[in-house]
């Protein structure tokens, strides 16, 4: 293998793992707002006293979760 093939290859797998760090940055932030929106539900559950609108609410939070 020469060097520029080396040089290359490098090249290529530091754009992957930049690539994959970014993905992996994005899948993070969409956790956590995910997460924000499961609290606030929940949190609103907690004032919530009709059961109609609190099966409503865990299915919402279920389609965060799924």
């Amino acid at each position: 293998m020469s060097i520029e093939q080396i040089r290359n290859t490098l090249s290529k797998l530091d754009n992957d793992v930049a690539s994959l760090e970014k993905k992996l940055a994005e899948l993070i932030k969409k956790e956590a707002e995910e997460t924000k929106q499961i609290d606030k539900i929940q949190k609103n559950i907690t004032n919530t006293t009709s059961y109609s609108t609190v099966q409503s609410k865990m299915r919402q939070i279920e389609g965060y979760k799924g």
